[in-house]
């Protein structure tokens, strides 16, 4: 029962990180945006960690091992950690090109890596079934081609590139929701599957 708790609880978290990171990035530059922008990465980094710790060792999708729940602690903590920095940069220094180019090399790595090792650390723990325990390395894995292929594009059409910032757009929105959205839902479906397996059991005894 409290597994399926567990996972619905964390997958409707993250299926409304993505409504207010939808909702955030209509409303950019509008009263009210950044306000979202913290709920959102709230949001996200509460169900994220639910969901690596658990209520109990067997509700974590990582099974509480250290290196899965520090990866997914990363993940989850990554993009208020990468707010607090660039909002420090700013008050102190705002044009110092080395200390943004830092931290946007660090927001590419730091996110990937991290969620590399979770992923990886789903796979193993075995919490998951299959074939649903791939998913995250499938969202990895489309959100990193989404960003290769964006980057080899404004590679490849120079100032031209701004003729396609829809598609851009359009890309980055569908990686986002799969990694909050779609993952959320699949939680939710699985939680109560699980909820619902657990309660026969229970009454056949």
């Amino acid at each position: 029962m409290r597994r399926g708790t567990t996972w619905i609880i964390g997958g409707i978290g993250l299926i409304l990180s993505g409504a207010l990171g939808l909702l955030g990035a209509g409303s950019a530059g509008l009263a009210g945006s950044s306000v979202l922008a913290i709920l959102q990465n709230v949001a996200f980094a509460a169900s994220a960690l639910l969901l690596a710790v658990g209520m109990t060792r067997a509700d974590s999708v990582v099974a509480r091992r250290p290196t899965g729940v520090v990866a997914v602690a990363i993940l989850a903590l990554w993009p208020l950690i990468a707010e607090g920095a660039a909002a420090a940069i700013g008050a102190v220094e705002p044009d110092a090109a080395e200390a943004w180019t830092v931290l946007g090399y660090a927001s590419i790595l730091v996110p990937t890596a991290a969620g590399l090792i979770a992923a990886v650390a789903i796979l193993r723990a075995g919490t998951v079934p299959d074939p649903w325990r791939w998913a995250p390395m499938w969202v990895l894995a489309f959100q990193v081609g989404v960003w290769a292929l964006t980057q080899a594009l404004a590679v490849a059409l120079g100032p031209d590139v701004l003729s396609i910032n829809g598609v851009f757009l359009l890309l980055g929105a569908v990686a986002f929701l799969a990694g909050t959205l779609g993952l959320g839902v699949l939680a939710v479906i699985l939680g109560s599957r699980r909820r619902g397996a657990t309660v026969e059991v229970f009454r056949s005894s």
